[in-house]
C-alpha cells in the first residue's frame, strides 16, 4: 500500500537568498541531504511498525530492510527533490513460484 503526500518546506527569505547564489548541483545537494535527514523519522516509524508484524519464526528481518532512497526522477519531474521509504527486496511472488514448480 502506498502513500503519497507532499511537503513544501518554508525558509526565512535570507537563506532562499543564499540558496540561490549557489549553484544548482550544490542546491540540489544540500536539499537532498536535508530531505534524507528529513526522512529518518518515517524511517524509524516505518521499522518500528515493521518490528510489530515481523513474524520471529522467519529468516528475514523486516524493519532491518526498510530503507530511504532519493528518487531522481520524480524529482526533476516535480522541479525538486524527492524521497522514497519501502522495504528493499519489494515483493515476492512466492506462491506463484511454487505453482510453477509443481507443474500447475
Amino acid at each position: 500500500m502506498a502513500f503519497d503526500f507532499d511537503v513544501k518546506v518554508t525558509a526565512s527569505p535570507g537563506l532562499i537568498d543564499r540558496m540561490s547564489t549557489l549553484p544548482e548541483k550544490l542546491q540540489r545537494k544540500g536539499a537532498v541531504a536535508a530531505a534524507r535527514q528529513a526522512m529518518r523519522l518515517v524511517v524509524n516509524a516505518a521499522r518500528a511498525e515493521a518490528r510489530n508484524i515481523d513474524d520471529p519464526e522467519t529468516r528475514e528481518n523486516i524493519a532491518k530492510n526498510i530503507i530511504s532512497q532519493n528518487s531522481p526522477r520524480s524529482g526533476r519531474r516535480i522541479g525538486g527533490v524527492a524521497m522514497r521509504v519501502g522495504v528493499r527486496g519489494g515483493a515476492a511472488f512466492s506462491q506463484a513460484r511454487e505453482a510453477m514448480a509443481a507443474g500447475n
